[in-house]
């Protein structure tokens, strides 16, 4: 076999094998459809519905459902979704930030994970993976400037300093929640250190701080004291001199010494007070700045607000014309509060937002004045106003016609009862007709055995 013949065979051989280890790329599997056709009727089968319906008659079960009543959702709603709102595409409908705000709300309060959250929200878990994450960070960048968190290096070190002080809890920044911790009840307490959970804690906002103090401290000290004695000395030729000298003799006395020590205080944590001098715990919240216009301090220098104020002490007052715009012509805001007005030609409806014409139908609502500004949030915000109109009718309907179904039930008991009334009244007809059958009879038999004596006693022996 020749040189060239032989090489010929190598080169094919390596060619087979080198094909042999190159593996075939793995085809992608192709999706059967587009997305599941349960998702596409979101609309109807997501929670909005529910929400919308708690949010009317059950605010409590809202407000359990989201952690939050509705008038901060709506509020947090408002502020986050300019950065969470996207826009809908020719293929689908982009998922509202309604949805999206309260579907990481109800993530967050439950920690349910996305496959159990996509029955309750008819979205993908895909889909939920990426709007919880934006939507988380939309919210910490509308509330990040109502919390104050250190900005230096510096105040980082000072807070974990404060902290290690504090708790004896080294290279710590800081804790988000407490610690509960039981205890044995003291005497002559009671209800007092008693919570939900039926054990006994520590009272509440009580801190443990290391307080440096000035403690007296008694000692004995060694001091030199001057003291004069008779000295006998020769002073003249054969003469002895009695003279008086001074000498510094040791003695001893106590003094008072005051020495700086540490010692563990129980006191008020920062921003609580006592309610009085004789409550246990710290349940009182301190605001540096006294709340306006009627709020409350909840918090530590956190006011909650009346309806129609704001800020961090309630000393803004909220324009609702301009930020809510819920009159349908004409708004005038108040102090705390707004009034609606119509143009003439109108009539202010019943609920006091709403214009309709005079001579139109009594109960219809106009649509919007076109005159004014119209923009798609106050567009929503009507929307919004008249489905809970219609729902709150419904709800009033719904109670209507359980009363009368159980009207009803309650007329076809008694017309029951009424019939077995009848039929007793009935029976008791032809017992007395038995019974007075029963006396006839027994009289007949009276009269003829009062016969039949007389018969017998008669003494002819004749008897009728």
């Amino acid at each position: 076999m020749s040189v060239n013949l032989k090489r010929a065979l190598l080169c094919v051989i390596i060619d087979e094998l080198c094909n042999d280890d190159i593996q075939e790329p793995t085809q992608i599997k192709r999706r059967k459809v587009w997305s599941k056709s349960w998702y596409l009727n979101r609309p109807e089968l997501s929670h909005s519905n529910l929400l919308k319906e708690l949010e009317i008659s059950a605010p409590s079960d809202f407000k359990n459902f989201l952690r939050m009543d509705s008038e901060t959702y709506n509020e947090l709603l408002r502020k986050v979704s300019p950065f969470i709102k996207k826009q809908d595409t020719i293929m689908c409908d982009a998922i509202s930030p309604n949805e999206r705000l309260s579907a990481t709300l109800r993530f967050l309060a439950s920690g349910q994970t996305f496959e159990d959250l996509k029955f309750l929200t008819a979205i993908s878990p895909q889909s939920l993976g990426v709007l919880i994450m934006e939507t988380c960070s939309a919210i910490i960048k509308v509330l990040k400037p109502y919390i104050k968190l250190p900005a230096t290096e510096d105040e980082w070190k000072a807070v974990a300093t404060e902290f290690g002080d504090r708790w004896n809890f080294p290279n710590c920044i800081g804790a988000l929640d407490g610690k509960h911790v039981q205890i044995k009840k003291p005497n002559c307490s009671g209800s007092y250190y008693f919570n939900y959970k039926k054990t006994v804690l520590l009272a509440r906002h009580v801190c443990m701080q290391h307080k440096t103090i000035q403690v007296p401290v008694k000692t004995t000290e060694v001091y030199t004291r001057p003291t004069w004695r008779h000295v006998s000395e020769p002073c003249h030729i054969n003469q002895i001199c009695t003279t008086l000298k001074m000498f510094q003799e040791p003695a001893y006395r106590d003094i008072i010494r005051h020495q700086t020590t540490k010692q563990i205080v129980y006191d008020c944590c920062p921003g609580w007070e006592q309610a009085s001098k004789s409550s246990v715990g710290c349940t009182k919240p301190v605001c540096k700045t006294k709340c306006s216009n009627g709020g409350r301090c909840v918090k530590p220098d956190f006011c909650s607000c009346p309806k129609g104020f704001a800020g961090k002490y309630c000393e803004l007052d909220i324009n609702e014309c301009k930020e809510h715009k819920p009159c349908d012509q004409l708004c005038y805001n108040t102090e705390g509060s707004y009034y609606c007005k119509c143009r003439e030609g109108f009539m202010l409806h019943t609920d006091g937002q709403s214009c309709k014409k005079l001579d139109g139908d009594m109960n219809g609502i106009e649509a919007k004045d076109l005159e004014n500004e119209v923009d798609n949030e106050a567009l929503i915000y009507r929307l919004h106003k008249v489905e809970k109109m219609i729902a709150s009718d419904k709800v009033a309907a719904n109670e209507l016609h359980k009363t009368v179904e159980e009207a009803t039930n309650m007329i076809d008991s008694l017309k029951t009862r009424v019939n077995n009334l009848e039929r007793k009244n009935y029976e008791i007809n032809a017992i007395q007709d038995k019974l007075r059958n029963y006396e006839a009879q027994s009289r007949k038999l009276e009269n003829l055995v009062s016969i039949l004596f007389k018969c017998r006693s008669s003494p002819n022996g004749f008897c009728p």
